[in-house]
């Protein structure tokens, strides 16, 4: 990574980021000691990890290319049924420069992922799921089955 960024320090702005605000919680813990650490550096490993599959790898950009795909052809389905709904309230005319407004075309896409969860978890494909990778963040970072259960469910449901 650094011999990447042996021309342009600023690609390391990411790192010196997360290291500071690493180092600020480090200082805002009560008591720095009784950190955990397994947790700490198995998350920025795993995250290091994720960011070498996508972007080193062409079959991991091309998956997540993919994935970006899917959810652009979501968004799509929720902006035509927006537009079906509304009309011009959700996409105006370009009449001095009017806006869309927000609570006809952007609150939208929330309901829809909101509806899209709910069928999901009607199914128990968000349990499987979840299930799966809370497993695999136990395992790694050696956290309880509720943090990791919690974690992967927080980034699923937007808790």
């Amino acid at each position: 990574m650094i011999w990447d960024c042996r021309n342009s320090v600023h690609r390391l702005s990411g790192l010196f980021g997360l290291t500071f605000f690493f180092l600020l919680m480090c200082l805002c813990s009560y008591k720095p000691t009784k950190i955990k650490w397994r947790p700490v550096l198995w998350g920025f490993l795993l995250q290091f990890i994720f960011g070498i599959i996508v972007l080193r790898w062409e079959w991991g950009a091309s998956r997540f290319i993919e994935l970006s795909d899917m959810a652009m052809i979501m968004l799509d389905f929720t902006y035509n049924g927006t537009d079906f709904t509304y009309g011009f309230l959700s996409t105006p005319p370009n009449i001095c420069g009017m806006e869309a407004v927000v609570a006809f075309r952007f609150l939208q896409v929330i309901i829809y992922v909101g509806a899209l969860v709910s069928v999901l978890y009607f199914y128990g494909i968000i349990q499987a799921v979840l299930k799966r990778l809370a497993w695999l963040m136990q395992f790694t970072m050696g956290t309880t089955a509720t943090e990791s259960l919690n974690a992967c469910g927080c980034v699923f449901l937007g808790n």
